[in-house]
């Protein structure tokens, strides 16, 4: 709704008396699917995977519009070479039947993504200290502040041109310094991106 009352495109039709009502009819769609609870994920195992071994898993955040398809069959030779598995998880707030965003709120997040974890019902055994999240833009972010929250859940993040739309918050005062000192980071980013990103 916001960038439709903006989009160069349409300013035809916002021109139209009949714009409030479809203005409107938008807000309703996206309060419609902020109010629904979904969780979607993927999955990308080794196709020689035996469930009580424990091996890596990498969980993919996507960014802003996107979904658990982010991590989707591109994985597979990756997994099977590597002997990791990949987990896409959706992110907490519809934006419509295929399309999410993350909420920014951490605890509301980092529980959404546990959640994604539980799902797999036992189909993958994560091996301890060997859980590392990835995500790109919204889910850069979001990969990042997880794991520098929770160090006792993840080793680190890969995270591929970080950025929120809201302010981002500094680092939290319960988390102890030396409790990050293990895990590892890789922020990507080009040179030509927004300059927040940068």
């Amino acid at each position: 709704p916001g960038w439709a009352a903006q989009d160069p495109d349409l300013t035809s039709l916002r021109n139209d008396p009949r714009w409030a009502s479809v203005q409107a009819y938008l807000q309703e769609l996206r309060k419609f699917w902020a109010a629904q609870a979904v969780l979607r994920t993927s999955l990308i195992a080794p196709k020689d995977l035996q469930k009580d071994r424990p091996i890596p898993v990498v969980i993919g955040l996507h960014g802003l519009g996107g979904n658990e398809s982010f991590v989707n069959d591109g994985y597979q030779a990756i997994a099977d070479r590597m002997g990791i598995a990949f987990v896409g998880v959706s992110g907490t707030v519809p934006l419509g039947p295929k399309a999410f965003a993350w909420s920014e709120d951490l605890a509301r997040d980092g529980q959404h993504v546990r959640a994604a974890l539980d799902s797999l019902g036992g189909k993958v055994t994560p091996a301890p200290g060997k859980t590392v999240l990835f995500g790109f833009s919204q889910g850069a972010q979001l990969a990042f502040a997880l794991s520098v929250k929770h160090p006792d859940l993840f080793a680190g993040a890969v995270c591929l041109s970080p950025g929120w739309r809201s302010e981002i918050a500094p680092p939290s005062d319960d988390v102890d310094d030396l409790s990050n000192a293990s895990q590892r980071y890789v922020f990507v980013a080009g040179a030509g991106e927004h300059p927040d990103t940068v």
